[in-house]
């Protein structure tokens, strides 16, 4: 399969340490071309290190995906992450269990097995949508299906677990929702001096999807270079950044400054549990 491996210099997400987020997708049809048509063109890989443009995951590689026995490296809208597929409901809630004890674990299932996982998951860890380090409600949990009706039955049972008819919808709330969980892990890094570098790549990492966010929000093409109009959440991370960094990167703002962290740094830097 193909994954987001770069050359020093040209990783434009570059982080000094091992990802602490993740995310597992459980559904029969992952492979289907029809199936989560918006999501899929999220997610992307890169095994050209002279190619600073990603390429989207193709059927094969969804296919590929379902045969490995650990999470990849891909790239959700050109940020570094971990991803894992499943099409076997206990495979999946292995995964669960394994990844939730250090990682974030931001799943999406379709409705039939989702009725099926997240009553265990809930039984496993009753605080599943409770953040760890804010002890607040939190999202990370979304259903796909056709009756959204229908599964709101069961789902109703369990907090802040999403359900969704329209993938593009779906992808939409994700952006939303891992943009918020990387300004709550700015807010806190920040208050250790040494960690400026990781404070910051966090809440670029939130800027650059708070932007694709803000563009779905304002029906613009992800492509186009049509002006964004700035959001308030938009204006809440641009203070952020001018507050730790007075003179940050102008534009390419996810990419000259992650670039910066590509040096290699002989400082060891404890890894706390962000999830």
């Amino acid at each position: 399969m193909a994954t987001a491996n770069y050359q020093d210099g040209l990783n434009p997400n570059h982080d000094d340490e091992e990802p602490n987020h993740i995310i597992l997708w459980l559904d029969a049809n992952i492979g289907n071309p029809k199936e989560y048509r918006h999501l899929k063109k999220a997610f992307g890989s890169n095994t050209d290190p002279r190619e600073s443009v990603p390429t989207q995951l193709r059927r094969r590689d969804y296919e590929n995906l379902l045969r490995e026995s650990e999470a990849q490296p891909v790239l959700f809208e050109g940020i570094y992450f971990l991803l894992q597929v499943f099409n076997d409901k206990n495979q999946c809630l292995k995964a669960y269990k394994q990844h939730s004890i250090d990682k974030k674990v931001f799943l999406i299932t379709s409705g039939r097995l989702g009725k099926e996982i997240v009553p265990e998951i809930f039984n496993y860890n009753p605080d599943a949508s409770i953040d760890k380090i804010t002890q607040e409600p939190c999202s990370s949990i979304y259903v796909f299906c056709q009756n959204v009706k229908e599964h709101l039955e069961w789902a109703i049972n369990y907090i802040n677990v999403e359900i969704f008819d329209f993938d593009s919808t779906l992808l939409q709330r994700l952006l939303r929702d891992i943009a918020t969980y990387f300004i709550n892990r700015a807010e806190r890094l920040r208050s250790d001096p040494n960690r400026k570098k990781q404070t910051l790549q966090r809440l670029y990492w939130a800027k650059r999807l708070w932007d694709q966010y803000d563009k779905m929000d304002q029906n613009i093409p992800a492509d186009s270079f049509q002006e964004v109009r700035e959001s308030s959440k938009m204006k809440e991370i641009n203070r952020l950044i001018q507050q730790i960094d007075p003179n940050p990167p102008q534009e390419t703002y996810y990419y000259e400054y992650a670039n910066r962290s590509n040096e290699n740094d002989d400082e060891n830097i404890a890894v706390e549990s962000e999830n």
